[in-house]
């Protein structure tokens, strides 16, 4: 019962992840050269994922009121995953690299109490 819900809690924070993360992609220039298509490009249709947006702002919330440290492993995990993990914990200054995943699952621990609380 409490692995479904920690799984649950996953899903709803790549669901987060998901609605941040292409918040910003949204974005378009307003000028013509923006909305020109090119009549010898057929490009293939995206299939995206569907983003629950009042899900996302509550696990927003959620994650505003979690300590620093957490609020930032879990968005070092799931919004700048590219940055190299011994840069991340060296920037944060209490972890070891080696820490990161038993770190990470007490925060989404953290996340699943609170987004059920």
């Amino acid at each position: 019962m409490e692995f479904d819900t920690l799984e649950a809690t996953k899903d709803r924070l790549l669901n987060w992840q998901r609605a941040y993360r292409d918040h910003k992609s949204k974005r378009v220039t307003m000028s013509l050269e923006g909305r020109y298509k090119s009549p010898q490009h057929w490009d293939e249709k995206e299939v995206h994922a569907v983003v629950n947006l009042l899900d996302a702002h509550k696990v927003e919330s959620a994650w505003l009121g979690l300590p620093a440290h957490n609020k930032a492993i879990l968005k070092y995990n799931y919004f700048t995953p590219y940055i190299p993990l011994q840069i991340f914990c060296r920037k944060i200054n209490r972890m070891r690299a080696d820490h990161f995943e038993l770190e990470l699952a007490l925060s989404i621990r953290m996340m699943d109490n609170r987004l059920r609380g």
